[in-house]
């Protein structure tokens, strides 16, 4: 086990570039540009499941970009909407995890 610290983008990043075979986030908030950097440094081999909170409350409010769920749509990518959604999990093949809200 490992703390990270804020800023952990870079982090973040690392493990994604790292992942091989699949990547699953839980997280309300989905912006564009990080969307971006993710495909990025994503790679090719490596599924991508997103679970989020769609709500017009949280778009309007700035903490869902739809642009973002529309990017990660293009790119083939599984989104699927939980209402009652609260956690910020990543999982990186199964064997990685970073947990910022439970």
């Amino acid at each position: 086990m490992q703390l990270l610290t804020n800023p952990w983008k870079k982090d973040f990043l690392n493990l994604v570039e790292g992942a091989k075979k699949s990547i699953k986030i839980t997280s309300p908030f989905v912006k564009e540009n990080i969307c971006k950097e993710f495909y990025d440094v994503k790679s090719k081999q490596a599924t991508f499941e997103l679970i989020t909170l769609y709500k017009l409350a949280n778009a309007l409010s700035g903490s869902l970009d739809l642009s973002g769920l529309e990017y990660i749509l293009d790119n083939n990518r599984v989104v699927k909407n939980y209402p009652r959604l609260h956690s910020k999990i990543y999982i990186f093949d199964g064997s990685k995890a970073v947990i910022t809200s439970g």
